[in-house]
C-alpha cells in the first residue's frame, strides 16, 4: 500500500502535526532524548550566620469541619470511604516547629531551639521570627482489609499550600511573604505524611534568594545620629549600696502601657526616665507610678528600638533622682543590685542581688550580663553598681529548660551614646 506523502509518515507524526501547530515544525523538540532533567534547586547554604532566627510557629488558616480530603481503598484510589475533615488535633504539635529550625541550623542560620529563647515582657526577644501558614490542604489515606475484617493503613498522601512569612523584631515589619506548595507521600502502618509535606514547602522558601537576603542583607542598624539632651545633674551625695537602699528605691518607678506594665528609674530632678523601647514604642500614652504612689502621664522624649531603651519625661521638678553612671564598665565579678516591679505591680521596689557575668555580644550589641534575678515586669528597670549609680537597663532574660541567672541589661554607655544624653 503506498502512503500518502502528506501523511507525516502515519500516527506518529500526526501527533507531530499537533505539536507542529505549537512549537512551528514536527522536527521541533524542547530537549534532545538524551538530555536529563534540569537539577533540582539546591537550598542556600549561609555563610557567616544571620541574627537568631526563631521558628515560631505553624498555623493553619482552615475552618473547623472543613472537608480536607479522605480514606481510601488501597489499590483503588478513586473509591473513598469517607471524608476528612479539619480539627485541630492536626495544629497540635511542636513537630513542625523543631523540623524546620534543625533544618535552617543545618544551612547556617542561627536558628534558636523551639524550647528556649531569649524572653521580655509579651514575648520572644530575638531578631527574626518565621511563621508558616498553611491554606489549602489534601490529606488522602490510604487503607487495606485483612482477612478478617480490620484495616490497616498502607500510606498516606499530603498536598498544601504554605505561606512563609518572616517578622523581624527590630524593623517591626514583616520582611518576607511567599507562598509554596508541599508534597509528600509516606508508607506504613502509621503514615503519617503532613510534617513532611510542611517541610517540602519550606524548601520551596530555603531556595528563594529572596528568603536568605532577607535575613543576610542588613544595612547597619547600629548607627544613630540624635540630637543631644542636656539633663539636670542628680545631686544623691555619697552614697553606697545596700546602706542607701531605700533612698535609692525612691527613684525606681513602674512604667505602664495598656495592661503590659514594666520599671523605670528617675535620673534627673527634672523627671526624665530611662526605661526599655519595647514598653513604650506604640504611641500611647505611658503612665508612671511613683514610689509614693502618685500616677504621671509621661511623654517619650527619645526612643531606640536597637538598644530597647526610651527616655521618657514626667512633669514636675525636684524629683528623687539617681545618676547615671559614666562611660567605665563594672568589671566582671562584682555585685550589681536590680529593682523593679517582678511579674506584678504590687511587687513594685523589689530588690535582687548579683554579680556581672559577662560583656556578650547580642546582635550586634554589647549588653551586660549578670545572674540576678529578674522576671517580666523589670524589664525597663536599673541595674546599680555598689556606688548607687544606674549601671545599665534591664531589657532581657534567658528561659528555656535548665537555664537560671542569665539575664541582660543595656550598658550606661550606650544608654548615653543611643540617647545623646550630656549632662548640664
Amino acid at each position: 500500500m503506498r502512503r500518502n506523502p502528506n501523511s507525516l509518515h502515519g500516527l506518529g507524526c500526526t501527533v507531530g502535526i499537533v505539536v507542529a501547530l505549537l512549537v512551528g515544525g514536527c522536527a521541533v523538540r524542547t530537549r534532545p532524548l538524551s538530555e536529563s532533567p534540569a537539577p533540582k534547586p539546591q537550598a542556600i547554604v549561609i555563610e557567616g550566620g544571620t541574627s537568631p532566627v526563631l521558628v515560631e510557629k505553624v498555623i493553619f488558616r482552615i475552618a473547623s469541619g472543613a472537608r480536607i480530603g479522605g480514606v481510601y481503598r488501597a489499590g483503588n484510589p478513586r473509591k473513598e470511604l469517607y471524608p476528612v475533615t479539619y480539627n485541630f488535633k492536626f495544629s497540635e504539635t511542636e513537630e513542625y516547629n523543631i523540623e524546620i529550625s534543625d533544618r535552617l541550623s543545618e544551612l547556617g542560620y542561627d536558628a534558636i531551639d523551639p524550647t528556649s529563647g531569649i524572653f521580655t515582657d509579651g514575648g520572644v526577644k530575638t531578631r527574626f521570627r518565621l511563621v508558616g501558614v498553611v491554606s489549602n490542604l489534601d490529606v488522602r489515606t490510604y487503607v487495606r482489609f485483612t482477612r478478617y475484617g480490620g484495616r490497616k493503613t498502607k500510606s498516606q498522601a499530603v498536598t498544601l499550600d504554605m505561606e512563609v512569612r518572616v517578622y523581624d523584631s527590630r524593623t517591626q515589619s514583616v520582611i518576607y511573604q511567599n507562598s509554596f506548595s508541599g508534597n509528600a507521600r509516606v508508607e506504613g502502618t502509621n503514615a503519617n505524611a503532613l510534617a513532611p509535606a510542611i517541610m517540602s514547602a519550606i524548601e520551596g522558601a530555603l531556595v528563594d534568594p529572596m528568603f536568605s537576603a532577607s535575613m543576610t542583607t542588613d544595612p547597619d542598624p547600629g548607627s544613630s545620629e540624635v540630637a543631644n539632651i542636656a539633663l539636670p545633674s542628680c545631686d544623691l551625695g555619697i552614697a553606697a549600696l545596700p546602706r542607701d537602699l531605700s533612698a535609692v528605691s525612691e527613684a525606681v518607678v513602674g512604667v505602664r502601657l495598656g495592661s503590659l506594665h514594666g520599671s523605670g528609674v528617675i535620673i534627673s530632678p527634672a523627671g526624665h526616665v530611662l526605661t526599655a523601647a519595647h514598653l513604650v514604642e506604640s504611641g500611647m500614652t505611658p503612665m508612671v507610678a511613683l514610689a509614693s504612689g502618685l500616677e504621671l502621664e509621661a511623654t517619650v522624649e527619645a526612643l531606640d528600638k536597637f538598644s530597647d531603651v526610651a527616655l521618657l519625661k514626667i512633669p514636675g521638678t525636684k524629683h528623687q533622682c539617681v545618676v547615671l553612671m559614666s562611660a567605665e564598665r563594672i568589671g566582671i565579678g562584682n555585685e550589681i543590685y536590680a529593682i523593679g516591679s517582678p511579674l506584678s505591680e504590687e511587687l513594685s521596689g523589689t530588690v535582687t542581688r548579683g554579680i556581672v557575668s559577662g560583656y556578650p555580644t547580642v546582635e550586634g550589641r554589647v549588653l551586660i550580663q549578670t545572674d540576678a534575678a529578674v522576671n517580666p515586669g523589670n524589664s525597663g528597670g536599673p541595674i546599680f553598681n555598689q556606688h548607687a549609680q544606674v549601671a545599665g537597663i534591664v531589657t532581657s532574660k534567658m528561659f528555656g529548660f535548665g537555664v537560671e541567672g542569665v539575664a541582660f541589661a543595656v550598658p550606661s554607655e550606650t544608654i548615653r551614646e543611643r540617647l545623646g544624653l550630656v549632662s548640664e
